[in-house]
């Protein structure tokens, strides 16, 4: 086809020329993009194409789906990813070894992330994003929520190289993890008021703000304290 034929010609031009094209795709997340980018899936899918170009295309539309939070279309790009790897195409497959692996905890799929994980080199697992999303799983697995989602804020702040998109893989199951963790924080501490930056932290958040609106929508009760600070108050908390 000429789309193909299209592919065929952009695998012979220079890394800077094809960084400056995708690129521009990538700019901004609207309809004409996306389009764009469904319609080379599927010409690649139907010819087969399994090249460093097409590689090249799969992981920029992971990207820019995981930042839309598009998670259908992140799972269909992240497994065409992995094939080429599994073909020997690709040189770095840190990156998205680490969105399989938090993938997989999202998916509660435990014997897929001890498979991987045993399947990787020493040097691999050394990798920043390789150990952070391992460590993540293993806590969420553990039921240390607290320190999972302690990781979690860590990456989201950017305490750390390139754990930002990290960060966003996590977002598809933040929800649960939260609710077993503000449960938890219900339960310990049902007779006491807590302070809404203790919360924050302990919960994951971004900002108080965030975190206060998360509160609200539970039917938190909230107190006033030397006229500024906001307190929860545990016992007419609702547990949803």
């Amino acid at each position: 086809s000429a789309a193909s034929d299209v592919y065929k010609r952009q695998e012979y031009k220079g890394n800077t020329e094809r960084l400056s094209l995708y690129w521009t795709l990538c700019s901004r997340y609207n309809e004409y993009y996306w389009e764009q980018f469904s319609s080379l899936r599927q010409d690649l899918t139907v010819q087969r194409i399994r090249t460093p170009f097409s590689l090249f295309l799969y992981q920029q539309n992971a990207r820019l789906a995981l930042f839309a939070r598009d998670w259908l279309t992140f799972s269909s790009c992240l497994n065409k990813v992995l094939e080429h790897h599994e073909m020997g195409i690709g040189d770095d497959q840190s990156e998205f070894v680490a969105y399989k692996i938090l993938w997989d905890w999202c998916n509660k799929n435990l014997q897929s992330i001890s498979s991987i994980y045993s399947q990787i080199d020493i040097e691999m697992r050394g990798r920043e994003c390789i150990s952070f999303a391992y460590k993540f799983a293993c806590l969420a697995f553990r039921g240390d929520h607290f320190s999972a989602l302690k990781m979690y804020w860590k990456a989201a702040h950017g305490k750390g190289s390139g754990l930002n998109l990290n960060s966003w893989v996590i977002e598809y199951c933040l929800d649960d993890l939260r609710s077993v963790a503000f449960h938890c924080i219900m339960t310990v501490y049902k007779h006491d008021l807590l302070d809404i930056g203790f919360l924050c932290q302990r919960l994951g958040f971004r900002s108080v703000g965030e975190c206060l609106r998360y509160l609200k929508m539970r039917g938190c009760a909230f107190l006033k304290h030397n006229n500024k600070q906001k307190l929860l108050h545990v016992q007419k908390a609702i547990l949803k």
